[in-house]
């Protein structure tokens, strides 16, 4: 796997340039030159991102800046099929329709996230700083072989720039509205045995939101991070590389909720009270409260070690991630001291609300030997512990806290082989086979109240509850035919997923929920066209989805419910294509469409508002109603209903067009990404209607490409939209997504 100094440029170069699925833009084609080549390790080795039999989405650090992409979040802009919801810190994937809600401690998202080749396992730490990318590739579909932890909807990796020899580095500079500051910085050198490199990035901006409240600005930001990487290569088979990074998250972005609906139930019992329902406008009487609770300090380090064998490479890549946070949301958004929600210690001491730490590592063993067979053998174990506080503050005069500590463990053993035959060796026939055994276990679990309010209350002696422990072991396959068309392959793919199971550490003392399992058939087919200037790619997929773990409010209880919810189907079909108009012009578009239902979800424990706690419930919890938790009323059967952040149609076309002059060159861009209407909750109650983002740039490069200056703006028509929605007891309460933003960026590269 190790590679000599010219193949490496080489590859790293053409990943830059461009991307597959909806793929990067080359910076400056040729006369006369078609489309580069696009190199990915979605299969865990070197490929053309066009011969391997996987729908797969990549984006280059390029195109990331040119479309103005900085954080995962906005990675579905540029990626049909993928939905991405954030929740105050938490992100929420969904690709394909596949994705999760649940963020509390021991439970795991259904899109899995690695960076430089580590996993990532909490729900937070998928939102990431994209400062320091090579590339990032979106996998799509279960990948239960090579990438089988929590990938029952896909997976995202992230791969971040390796240290060069010479002396390299770029700097940029950002101003714009809202008192937005930032930048961020790359510096690389060495030599051919020796190269580190640093990278850093700054990013502080005013609050996007007006507390009517206090008048002021709230959800400011103030996030800081760095990564320092090394590589020693001692010689032409043998590679080290480490790094080690830090991020601070700071400032309560995502944490101050607006109510919504002819629904909302606090509205109706606090007639006084301020409940904006405008974009961007809340009255939370916790302002403080809540900015004081919000923030997220990570850091972790990475190893992997490569050398080179006959007739195999072994590689391994170790990672360790520790994480402390806090999130606070005053929940009914208004200026009466109804609910607050934090994840926050008993009688606040300073210590964070959650603590979380893990471990992992992963051999794999390579082939590298000529012929028509090649082969994969690897392993990963992972271990990770966290602690968390939960705290529920009710019209102040009763505070709910419960304490959680749990312990995790995973296993796996997998292998993937591919066999070339027929004519040509046109025919290749791939297979994976993956074993996982894991384990969870909660301990010490309490719950108290304080009677009147968590200020000044009383606390009540802790009910405490039995320790758990549960173990959960699968075996999934895929296989894929794939054949050479000559100017392309097609390919038919099957693939199963496995997703861990998890406990209800919101509701002590209630039982934990099976894993989820998925089975995948996609048939799609992959063509270069018009003398490599044209790329069109298209995919159709069926999924047979079992054991989905929904999370919903248990109005009877008040707690927060996990469930297994029978079985869902999914079909759609995706398209994308990818062309070099011009030497100056290139043109990229993707659509997708997306039909994703539950076929069996009887008895379901739903959430809409019903008030309790002594608040007099509203008409929609009389019986009769069949979407009513109310007493006495049966739960209601959602089969047939829509599944969640599922939207029917989207899709995005983009475009730079470059024009040379005598002292440099100018740079157009411009992003227009669609989203059609999807579900927020099962019950198909709250619904976002379909909005189009628009980003563009304009851009002066130096004839030396040493500096530059651009003029950008993000989501330029100013469109409304909701980053999360989501119904409790109460009402229901969710978050605007950002407003419009704009501002100037000055680089300067050496």
């Amino acid at each position: 796997m190790l590679r000599s100094k010219s193949s490496l440029g080489v590859a790293i170069g053409l990943a830059l340039q461009g991307a597959a699925s909806t793929p990067a833009i080359a910076q400056e084609p040729t006369a006369g030159s078609g489309l580069e080549e696009v190199v990915v390790t979605a299969t865990r080795r070197e490929e053309s991102v066009q011969d391997i039999p996987i729908s797969v989405t990549a984006i280059s650090a390029e195109t990331l800046d040119a479309f103005g992409i900085s954080s995962t979040d906005t990675v579905a802009l540029l990626t049909p099929g993928l939905t991405f919801g954030t929740q105050v810190l938490y992100a929420q994937p969904y690709i394909r329709g596949i994705g999760s809600d649940l963020t509390s401690i021991g439970t795991d998202t259904s899109v899995a996230m690695y960076v430089d080749g580590v996993y990532q396992a909490r729900a937070y730490l998928l939102f990431q700083n994209l400062n320091n990318v090579e590339r990032i590739e979106v996998l799509k579909g279960p990948q239960g072989a090579l990438y089988g932890r929590n990938a029952t909807g896909g997976a995202i990796n992230i791969v971040t720039r390796r240290p060069e020899a010479g002396f390299t580095g770029d700097i940029e500079a950002t101003g714009g509205n809202d008192n937005l500051l930032a930048g961020k910085a790359y510096l690389s050198g060495g030599s051919e045995q020796f190269a580190a490199s640093f990278a850093g990035y700054v990013r502080n901006h005013d609050g996007y939101y007006e507390n009517l409240t206090t008048g002021n600005d709230v959800e400011e930001q103030d996030d800081f991070g760095g990564m320092v990487k090394a590589r020693w290569t001692p010689n032409d088979a043998n590679e080290l590389t480490l790094s080690v990074d830090a991020s601070n998250v700071e400032g309560a972005i995502g944490a101050f909720a607006s109510q919504f609906g002819t629904d909302n139930v606090l509205a109706s019992q606090f007639p006084g009270a301020c409940f904006p329902s405008d974009p961007h406008k809340t009255c939370a009487d916790q302002e403080q409260r809540v900015i004081d609770n919000n923030y997220q300090r990570n850091r972790g380090a990475t190893a992997r070690w490569e050398s080179e064998f006959n007739p195999f490479d072994l590689v391994v890549v170790g990672g360790w991630r520790e994480s402390k946070s806090r999130s606070a949301i005053d929940v009914d958004a208004s200026d009466a001291p109804i609910i607050w929600f934090a994840n926050q210690p008993p009688r606040d001491d300073g210590r964070p609300g959650e603590t979380y730490e893990m471990w992992s590592v992963e051999p794999q063993l390579i082939s590298n030997s000529d012929g028509p067979f090649s082969w994969l053998l690897g392993g990963m174990y992972l271990k990770d512990k966290g602690d968390l506080f939960v705290t529920i503050d009710v019209l102040n005069t009763i505070s709910i806290q419960t304490e959680n500590h749990f312990r995790g463990e995973a296993f796996a053993a997998y292998a993937e082989g591919s066999y070339a035959f027929g004519s040509d060796d046109r025919w290749k026939a791939t297979a994976g086979v993956r074993y996982a055994d894991e384990t969870k276990e909660t301990r010490d679990t309490s719950q108290f109240f304080y009677l009147g309010g968590f200020a000044n209350g009383t606390a009540t002696p802790p009910t405490e509850y039995p320790d758990q422990e549960q173990s959960w072991d699968d075996v999934l396959g895929s296989f894929s035919l794939s054949y050479d068309l000559g100017f392309g392959n097609a390919y038919a793919r099957w693939a199963q997923g496995f997703k861990s199971g998890a406990f209800n550490l919101n509701s002590p003392g209630t039982v934990g929920v099976d894993p989820e399992n998925i089975d995948s058939y996609e048939l799609g087919i992959k063509t270069t066209l018009a003398d490599g200037r044209v790329q069109l790619n298209a995919a159709a997929f069926f999924y047979d989805y079992k054991d989905i773990q929904v999370q919903s409010i248990d109005s009877a209880s008040g707690g927060s419910i996990i469930q297994n919810a029978a079985t869902a189907e999914v079909k759609g079909f995706e398209a994308d294509m990818r062309a070099q108009l011009t030497d100056r012009f290139q043109l990229q578009a993707g659509v997708s469409y997306i039909d994703g239902e539950y076929t069996d979800f009887p008895n379901a424990t739903v959430s809409v508002p019903c008030s309790s706690l002594g608040i007099p419930a509203p008409i929609n919890c009389t019986p009769g109603d069949p979407t009513s938790p109310a007493a006495g009323v049966p739960k209601p059967d959602l089969s047939g209903n829509t599944m969640p952040y599922a939207p029917e149609f989207s899709g995005n076309i983009a475009a730079i067009y470059t024009l040379p002059v005598s002292f440099g060159s100018f740079e157009f861009s411009a992003l227009v990404s669609h989203t059609g209407d999807y579900f927020f909750d099962p019950v198909n109650r709250l619904e976002q209607d379909a909005y189009t983002l628009v980003n563009a740039s304009a851009s002066f490069h130096s004839l030396d490409d040493r500096w530059s200056i651009m003029l950008w703006s993000n989501n330029l028509t100013d469109e409304e939209y909701l980053s999360f929605l989501d119904p409790v007891q109460f009402g229901d309460f969710g978050h605007w997504a950002d407003p419009q933003t704009y501002g100037i960026t000055l680089g300067f590269s050496f």
